[in-house]
């Protein structure tokens, strides 16, 4: 993810916010984290 996401900038594009990297289910952080993604999409 962090490598698509060099690659992203690398060509001129500008994320919303960092990416959230959840394996499996998320726990609480990366629901946290996907609710603040979110919150910044808006």
């Amino acid at each position: 993810m962090r490598s698509w996401e060099e690659r992203c900038a690398g060509n001129g594009a500008i994320l919303a916010y960092e990416s959230v990297i959840c394996n499996e289910a998320p726990d609480d952080d990366a629901n946290e984290e996907c609710m603040t993604l979110g919150k910044a999409l808006v």
